[in-house]
């Protein structure tokens, strides 16, 4: 399963390794990830997604999208937009022992890795979109959940938009510096409610001040 003279597991990623069996093929996690947003990401049956992993890897994804896209876009009625970025190599992190000393290469210098997926933020920061749904490479289901899996990822960006929203006529509301007792009340009920925070609802309380104040 390993060796570059059987299946060769050990050089591929996670994402190409074969994860799901079918009754005439198997599928990657890739695939999968594709498959599964065509039913809650699709705009004008157009998908955009963006993948996040090794350089060293990017001619294998590429390779196994060319040969999956006719498939998967057949089933899903959808044209599939692949971005790609790396995860920054100042963001690595040093790998260690079993007992928690350095680990060293054969020149004796340390050896780092990739770190968690919180490495992964800036990457996330430069994707020009409104709504973007994450999802790790193995955190996929089988084709018969998906259904399932899309109704509750619908309810999520609809409570997102809601949430913003909210926000944004909240903010229009405090920079007008006319709010009622009552809308900022309101305020502070949607802060400690919806957002569980409570320490900014202190600000309200200096912006109501601030009102009353006002001549």
């Amino acid at each position: 399963m390993l060796e570059e003279n059987g299946l060769n597991y050990r050089n591929l990623p996670k994402g190409l390794i074969p994860f799901h069996k079918y009754k005439k093929y198997s599928t990657t996690s890739f695939e999968e990830h594709l498959y599964e947003s065509a039913y809650y990401a699709s705009v004008n049956n157009n998908v955009y997604l963006h993948f996040t992993f090794a350089k060293k890897h990017v001619d294998l994804f590429k390779k196994e999208f060319e040969a999956i896209k006719n498939r998967v876009s057949k089933k899903t009625k959808t044209k599939f937009h692949i971005s790609y970025s790396f995860q920054k190599k100042e963001t690595d992190t040093i790998a260690v022992n079993n007992d928690n000393t350095l680990f060293k290469n054969v020149n004796n210098n340390c050896v780092t890795r990739p770190s968690g997926h919180g490495a992964l933020i800036q990457n996330l920061n430069e994707i020009d979109a409104d709504i973007v749904f994450i999802k790790n490479i193995d955190n996929v289901v089988a084709e018969q959940y998906v259904d399932e899996v899309a109704y509750y990822k619908k309810v999520l960006g609809g409570k997102l938009l809601w949430l913003q929203k909210k926000i944004f006529s909240y903010l229009v509301l405090l920079d007008k510096k006319n709010t009622s007792a009552e809308k900022l009340n309101e305020m502070k009920s949607f802060l400690r409610d919806e957002l569980n925070n409570r320490e900014s609802i202190s600000d309200l309380r200096y912006h109501e001040k601030n009102i009353q104040q006002t001549p």
